[in-house]
């Protein structure tokens, strides 16, 4: 013998439709989330939701915040790979001659090492530019001056 099904009361009614607009938001911060790291721009996703682009940005970081606490490695892959295109597109760029490109590939590299977990903790010991170091002078002439001025009687 079948059984009727039980009418839901309204209270149950609400939690699903709750239910459903949570798992719909998240797959929504999901999509945004795989659209940015596939290189869409937030305008893009604004376009495309029809949402602000505020909106995007919020999701995103949300999506972010999720997965840093479910699957970090995740994360760290999907950067990885997508600086490694771009140390590629970058090579390409310098083997045609392009030599404003090393520049970009500079800090690219300085990325990847970070999610490498090569960076440096703490600054390099290489000698700052001559240009750099003029510029300071002025600094350090007047800091020599009031330690001068405080050792005189």
């Amino acid at each position: 013998m079948p059984t009727a099904p039980i009418p839901l009361s309204r209270r149950d009614k609400q939690l699903a439709r709750l239910k459903a607009r949570r798992v719909e938001l998240t797959a929504r911060r999901e999509d945004m989330l795989d659209d940015i790291v596939s290189g869409c721009s937030y305008a893009f996703l604004a376009q495309k939701h029809k949402v602000s682009v505020r909106t995007v940005r919020r999701e995103v970081d949300r999506a972010l915040d999720h997965h840093h606490l479910v699957r970090p490695d995740r994360y760290v892959r999907v950067q990885v790979e997508r600086l490694t295109g771009a140390i590629q597109c970058i090579d390409r760029a310098i083997l045609d001659g392009d030599y404003r490109a090393v520049d970009p590939l500079l800090k690219v590299i300085e990325k990847l090492d970070r999610y490498h977990g090569l960076a440096w903790p703490h600054a390099p010991a290489f000698p700052a530019p001559a240009r750099l170091q003029t510029a300071a002078a002025p600094l350090a002439l007047a800091d020599a001056r009031d330690s001068e001025d405080q050792s005189i009687p």
